[in-house]
C-alpha cells in the first residue's frame, strides 16, 4: 500500500465515518515497513492536519486514537528509513506529531536530528522553519547543529521566507533561549520589516511575543524597534482569537506600556491546575501566609500564583508546569521556556519591590516539611529579584533568574507617536 492510498483511505473515512472501526482496522495495519519513507512521514501529518483543522471537538480525538493504535509500529518502520529520509521527510514527520500533540520520545527524535541530517538540511533551507516550529512545540530545543546550519545560512536565506516562515523562526528560537550571533535579530528584523504589510494578525503576534522575550534578554536593536512599531500599527482588524489577544497584550505590556490597555481583552481569572490547588493547601499546612489581595491589580499580577507575605515583604511564587519548560536533547537539561523568561520579567517590571520566585513541578511535587521550613527561612528578607527553586546536593536553593531592565521611557515615548487603532481592535468580545 503506498502513502496515497493510505492518504486517500484516511482522507475519506475520516471525513465520512463516525464510528471506531477505523482505529481496529489501522491497528492491524501489517505493509507499515514495506511503506516509502516519503510515505511514512505523511502518517502522522495527515492525522494531525485533521486533529489540528478539520475535525469539530465531537471527533478530535479519533486522530490521537488511530495514532496511538500504530505509533510504535510506525517508529520501528520509520527507523529503519531514516538512512533514507531526506530533509522533508524529517520536517514533515515532525510537524505531524506536533500537530497530534504526541510528543516523539527523546531517544527517537535524537535518532531523527542528527547533525548528518543537519547537513543535508543545509541544502533545503525552507524546512528549517517548520522544523524548529514543531521542535519547540514538543517542548524540545533544537540541537545545536541545526542553529548552526540557521545562522550559517544567514540574511542571504532569511529574504527569501515567507512571514510565516519568519514567524516559525523567530517564535521557537524565542522559547527555546541558547547563544546567538549577535546580529541575529538584527537581520531577521530587517528581512521582516520588508514584507511587513503581508503578516497577517496570527504571526504578528507571534512575532512580537518573540521580540518581547528577546527583549526581557538584551536590548533590542533598532531594526527589531522598527518591527515592533510597524506591526502593533498594522493591527487594524479585530480579532477573534483569545491567543492572539493575549500575545499582543503581553508584547504590549513589555514593548510598549503605553499600548497594553487597548489591547486588553483577557480575563483576569487564570486557569488553576490540580497541582497548583494541592501546593497551596501544602503551603497553607506548612504555615505559609498567603494573600491573595496583594495580587490585586492588572490581569498579569492577579494571575500569579501565589502572594506569600514574610513579615512586611510580599514575595510572588509561580508553580510552573511542564509545559513552562523545554528539553535539550542533547544534555537532557529542563530549561525555562521563553514565555516563562517573558513571564517572569514582566512581574519583575510591575510589581519591582516583590521578590518572584519559580517553583519547578518536580520540586513541588516531592518537597518535603523539613524543607518548607528550611524556604520560609531563607525568604526572610530576600532581594527583590526573580528567583527560580532549585536543589543542589539534596539542599533547596534560590537561583537568581538573570533578566534584562525593563523597557526605558524612550521605547513608551515611541508608542505615542503610534497611529491609535480603532476602538473596537483586540478589546471585543470573544462570540
Amino acid at each position: 500500500m503506498s502513502f496515497v492510498h493510505i492518504d486517500s483511505f484516511w482522507f475519506e473515512h475520516l471525513a465520512v465515518r463516525n464510528d471506531r472501526k477505523l482505529t481496529n482496522e489501522l491497528a492491524v495495519l501489517p505493509q507499515l515497513e514495506a511503506i516509502s519513507p516519503l510515505g511514512l512521514s505523511r502518517i502522522p501529518y495527515v492525522l494531525g492536519s485533521y486533529h489540528k483543522t478539520f475535525f469539530d471537538k465531537r471527533l478530535n480525538s479519533l486522530p490521537q486514537e488511530l495514532w496511538l493504535s500504530i505509533e510504535k509500529k510506525w517508529a520501528r518502520a520509520f527507523k529503519k528509513k531514516l538512512q533514507e529520509a531526506i530533509p522533508s521527510h524529517i520536517a514533515t514527520s515532525v510537524t505531524g506529531c506536533a500537530k497530534l500533540e504526541r510528543p516523539l520520545p527523546l531517544d527517537f527524535m535524537r535518532r531523527l536530528l542528527t547533525p548528518t541530517q543537519a547537513k543535508r538540511m543545509a541544502l533545503e533551507p525552507k524546512y528549517l522553519a517548520s522544523l524548529f516550529i514543531s521542535t519547540s512545540a514538543m517542548g524540545y530545543i533544537v540541537p545545536s547543529a541545526y542553529t548552526h546550519v540557521l545562522f550559517e545560512q544567514g540574511p542571504k536565506s532569511w529574504s527569501l521566507f515567507a512571514p510565516q516562515d519568519i514567524a516559525n523562526l523567530i517564535q521557537p528560537m524565542a522559547d527555546m533561549g541558547g547563544e546567538m550571533p549577535e546580529n541575529f535579530i538584527e537581520d531577521l528584523a530587517t528581512a521582516a520589516l520588508k514584507k511587513k504589510e503581508a503578516f497577517t494578525i496570527k504571526d504578528a503576534s507571534r512575532v512580537l511575543m518573540a521580540l518581547a522575550v528577546f527583549s526581557s534578554q538584551r536590548p533590542l536593536p533598532d531594526p527589531a524597534e522598527s518591527l515592533v512599531d510597524s506591526l502593533f500599527t498594522q493591527a487594524q482588524a479585530p480579532v477573534s482569537s483569545e491567543e492572539f489577544r493575549y500575545r499582543y497584550y503581553l508584547a504590549s505590556l513589555r514593548l510598549r506600556p503605553v499600548l497594553s490597555e487597548r489591547f486588553n481583552a483577557c480575563s483576569s481569572e487564570a486557569l488553576i491546575s490540580q497541582s497548583e490547588l494541592h501546593f497551596k493547601k501544602r503551603l497553607y499546612a506548612a504555615g505559609f501566609v498567603l494573600n491573595d489581595k496583594a495580587k490585586a491589580g492588572t490581569p498579569l499580577i492577579s494571575s500569579v500564583d501565589y502572594a506569600i507575605t514574610c513579615g512586611s515583604q510580599t514575595i510572588l511564587m509561580e508553580y510552573d508546569g511542564p509545559k513552562h519548560f523545554v528539553r535539550n536533547l542533547e544534555d537532557e537539561e529542563f530549561l525555562l521556556n521563553g514565555s516563562t523568561q517573558l513571564m517572569s520579567a514582566l512581574i519583575r517590571q510591575y510589581r519591582p519591590t516583590c521578590p518572584l520566585v519559580r517553583l519547578p513541578y518536580w520540586i513541588g511535587n516531592s518537597i518535603t516539611s523539613d524543607e518548607f521550613r528550611v524556604l520560609r527561612k531563607d525568604l526572610q528578607g530576600v532581594e527583590p529579584n526573580a528567583y527560580r527553586l532549585a536543589r543542589k546536593q539534596d539542599k533547596l536553593v534560590l537561583l537568581p533568574i538573570p533578566l534584562a531592565a525593563a523597557p526605558s521611557e524612550v521605547k513608551a515615548s515611541r508608542s505615542n507617536s503610534l497611529p491609535c487603532p480603532s476602538q473596537g481592535l483586540l478589546t471585543q468580545n470573544i462570540g
